[in-house]
């Protein structure tokens, strides 16, 4: 299997990998009419689902160790529905036509879809199944639930779904605004919008932060970042909304941490084990040093080549880069704590996972799953 077949299978979600790497599932094809779905764990049945030529219907939506979570329509069935594929074998879930778009999170995923006889647009979860007007934005939360900003007839409602089902169902006023980003810090759900020259947080909830937050600032913020432990807050500013210009300003818990022309790589963002520290994948632009490719953090500007890419990335506690995982145009290029690991066709999922730095590739046709205990003495 070539490179150029493995990184198309991942982005057509038909090779998944778990949180920790140590999973995997993948969709191969048979035939122009069907292929087989398949999880690493030998107890795990393969199930057989239908294409059409040249097009691979099923996609791989979440793997944990023990099942995965498949959509499709299996060999001779009469929907496309998604599925659960474990040691029992194939357990149907929820009938879902279509996938509109699709969200992965660590333990779990948010699905975007149609289900045959609702009007509707559905949202499904690890918990369930529910028929919503209009999702405006979507967060996930570290104890497992989700959050939800939602438009009903001109209204805009704002709750919470988890296993209990839904919560802290409440309506947010809204005045010519546009929704930007909704999401959860220190027990609030802060609300980003934009009107006009000015873009405002709002926050619901306890209403305090362990940092100062001006509720209002001058010109467009571009997207906010949360830390998983959902403690700390990272924003970007283009304080001239009109101006084509790429000046902007990063922000970490109210405190700027820099400012300059910039371009951000989306959602190119890593936060550091306590989330405490974040680091952001940026392009800069100087008259005087030209075009740089920068891991900006509040302590260290690190600078990649510029004739590599950056894939992924790690920081620590004190602002330090602790692992990259680079592209130069044929290999992906592991390195942890300045200590370089095999190159490779393919690298990625790096993440710590009980305090041990590591990573998945493949080499030859197979898929491995690469740590590093970092010694800091």
């Amino acid at each position: 299997m070539s490179p150029e077949d493995v990184h198309r299978l991942v982005t057509e979600d038909r090779l998944c990998v778990s949180a920790d790497g140590k999973s995997v599932a993948v969709i191969l094809s048979l035939d122009d009419r069907s292929v087989v779905v398949k999880h690493n764990l030998p107890d795990v049945p393969e199930a057989v689902f239908c294409s059409k030529a040249g097009c691979v219907d099923a996609r791989l939506l979440h793997v944990r160790s023990d099942c995965l979570i498949v959509w499709g329509m299996p060999k001779g069935g009469l929907e496309s529905c998604v599925f659960e594929l474990s040691k029992s074998g194939l357990r149907r879930i929820q009938s879902i036509s279509r996938i509109r778009q699709l969200q992965r999170f660590s333990h779990g995923f948010v699905l975007f879809g149609d289900s045959p006889g609702l009007t509707d647009e559905v949202v499904m979860t690890e918990h369930g199944t529910h028929e919503v007007n209009k999702i405006v934005s979507a967060a996930s939360l570290s104890d497992g639930r989700y959050l939800f900003l939602e438009k009903i007839e001109g209204d805009h409602f704002q709750y919470l779904v988890g296993s209990s089902g839904f919560e802290d169902w409440a309506s947010v006023e809204l005045k010519n605004e546009e929704i930007i980003q909704i999401l959860r810090l220190q027990g609030n759900n802060v609300l980003l919008s934009r009107s006009g020259l000015f873009s405002v947080f709002r926050l619901f909830g306890p209403g305090k932060l362990s940092f100062e937050l001006s509720r209002t600032w001058i010109g467009r913020i571009e997207s906010m970042f949360v830390s998983p432990n959902e403690q700390s807050l990272a924003w970007i500013v283009r304080p001239e909304p009109f101006n084509k210009s790429l000046f902007g300003e990063i922000y970490l818990n109210g405190r700027k941490i820099h400012e300059g022309e910039f371009t951000c790589a989306g959602d190119m963002i890593s936060w550091s084990p306590s989330g405490s520290v974040c680091g952001i994948f940026v392009r800069t632009h100087s008259d005087r040093e030209g075009d740089k490719q920068q891991i900006i953090t509040p302590f260290v500007h690190y600078t990649i080549p510029a004739d590599h890419l950056m894939r992924e990335f790690l920081v620590d506690d004190e602002g330090g880069i602790a692992a990259t995982i680079l592209d130069d145009g044929v290999y992906c290029l592991p390195s942890v704590a300045e200590r370089r690991h095999n190159a490779g066709s393919l690298a990625w999922n790096l993440g710590v996972v009980n305090g041990e730095i590591g990573f998945n590739s493949v080499f030859s046709s197979c898929i491995m799953r690469t740590t590093d205990q970092t010694d800091e003495t």
